[in-house]
């Protein structure tokens, strides 16, 4: 299901934020938020009257943090699965002459497929 899925899921959150980031918010008296777009409030605090909500954090955490979250090496990011298992599902894919899914109902199918195929 992830191979199926994720690079659709990953583009549709991409675009989800492209869009959220680029909207304007309006001025609002009600409103704790600054008016304007996010993506520039965000990267020019000084112009929407901000302040840097960053702290200084310990780097021994955060290596901590990282060798907990650590993937298996054999994680294909690009697909969200096991790599072994992209490579069959994509050598499937080509002898059945399909491609990599653009929408929901694509995928649902590709799954399908894939999973009668590869007796999953």
């Amino acid at each position: 299901m992830q191979f199926c899925f994720t690079q659709l899921l990953r583009r549709e959150l991409d675009e989800v934020k492209s869009s959220w980031n680029c909207h304007s918010i309006r001025s609002n008296r009600e409103s704790v938020c600054p008016p304007g777009r996010p993506d520039f409030n965000y990267s020019v605090l000084q112009a929407s009257g901000s302040r840097d909500f960053k702290h200084a954090i310990n780097t021994i955490n955060v290596d901590e943090l990282n060798n907990a979250l650590t993937f298996p090496a054999n994680l294909n990011l690009e697909f969200g699965c096991d790599d072994n298992f992209a490579i069959m599902a994509l050598e499937t894919m080509e002898n059945d002459a399909l491609a990599l899914p653009e929408t929901v109902d694509e995928a649902l199918h590709l799954f399908v497929h894939l999973s009668d195929r590869l007796q999953l």
